[in-house]
């Protein structure tokens, strides 16, 4: 009886996470989109990566946990309704990092240590 109970838990914490990435791809494909929409020219995922980097001194081990595309503009008021922001979630040694990258210009827009 156990085990069924775990087995189930298991199973609706599988469709959880799973409702969680289809989301943020739902996300990210919206906010291209948009951003194709408005002729905006989006740097790569890889570019964010590296200038993320660039804020540790190229330092390693520097582990990529997440990366996700948004619109943030009411996260960064600055009177437009579309703001297309890479969200990186990175660690460096024990410490977690929040970087929020400005996905047109590659401005660096948070950098902050994760709570």
């Amino acid at each position: 009886m156990r085990r069924k109970g775990i087995a189930l838990l298991l199973a609706a914490l599988m469709m959880y996470a799973g409702c969680a990435v289809a989301d943020d791809w739902a996300e990210t494909q919206w906010t291209r989109e948009q951003a194709r929409q408005r002729n905006m020219t989006l740097i790569s995922e890889a570019q964010a990566r590296s200038i993320a980097a660039r804020q540790f001194g190229d330092r390693k081990p520097l582990r990529f946990k997440e990366i996700e595309l948004e619109n943030e503009a009411d996260d960064y008021p600055d009177g437009t309704d579309f703001r297309p922001v890479y969200k990186l979630e990175c660690r460096l040694d024990v410490t977690e990092y929040d970087v929020d990258i400005d996905a047109v210009t590659g401005q660096v827009l948070k950098f902050k240590v994760d709570d």
